[in-house]
């Protein structure tokens, strides 16, 4: 079974050639961020208080790519930072997924050359159960409303405020909900006891404002 670090970047892969879909480019920068912190927190190793996070356990978890996010997030100690910053980082983490990918036959790697030349590595999904079962996930939450499972509705919310909802809805079903998934995206739908969600979200909505004014 997938994190949700890693399902979001199979998400964002296009099934057939491997390239990103140009509508995953924030999954791909601020949900993989979103999912890292979530993934630590979950496992109490990361707290949160506010917008602050701090170090809960120092122990590995047992996945060298979240020890390794968890030695970047402890260093970032605000929500926003953490969203914000350590591109380069959060970008060599998704090679390390996709690599995973590979080991586990999720995707093979292609490489191809640009002007004949420039390697480029596409990663096509072979094995497509876990993008299935993902997708499947991400609908029961938005189109049937079903909202029990938090980390379900933390990803959910989260592809909704990357503007990647049409990775899994058909347009149809967006303009049906294109109310409810305005609210989700401003972390005005869902109840929550604390402010994890609201604040991630609007993390992100910050992070997505401030690249397309740049």
């Amino acid at each position: 079974m997938l994190n949700m670090a890693e399902k979001f970047i199979l998400l964002s892969l296009q099934s057939d050639n491997g390239k990103t879909f140009a509508k995953a480019t924030y999954l791909k920068r601020y949900g993989l961020s979103a999912a890292l912190l979530y993934e630590l927190i979950s496992r109490k190793k990361i707290g949160y208080q506010g917008k602050k996070i701090f170090v809960i356990d120092e122990s590995s978890t047992g996945d060298a790519i979240l020890d390794r996010a968890f030695n970047e997030i402890k260093k970032a100690k605000t929500i926003n930072k953490w969203i914000f910053s350590y591109v380069r980082f959060k970008t060599n983490i998704r090679k390390e997924i996709l690599y995973k990918f590979v080991d586990n036959g999720i995707v093979q790697e292609d490489e191809k050359r640009f002007l004949g030349f420039i390697p480029l590595k596409r990663y096509p999904v072979i094995n497509d159960k876990e993008r299935k079962i993902a997708e499947q996930q991400i609908r029961n939450v938005l189109l049937d409303g079903n909202n029990e499972d938090f980390s379900m509705v933390f990803m959910s919310s989260i592809i909704v405020a990357c503007r990647a909802q049409s990775l899994i809805l058909t347009k149809a079903e967006m303009k049906t909900i294109s109310d409810k998934l305005k609210r989700i995206a401003k972390g005005k739908y869902y109840p929550t006891d604390d402010d994890l969600l609201p604040n991630t979200l609007k993390a992100i909505r910050m992070a997505i404002a401030a690249e397309s004014s740049a």
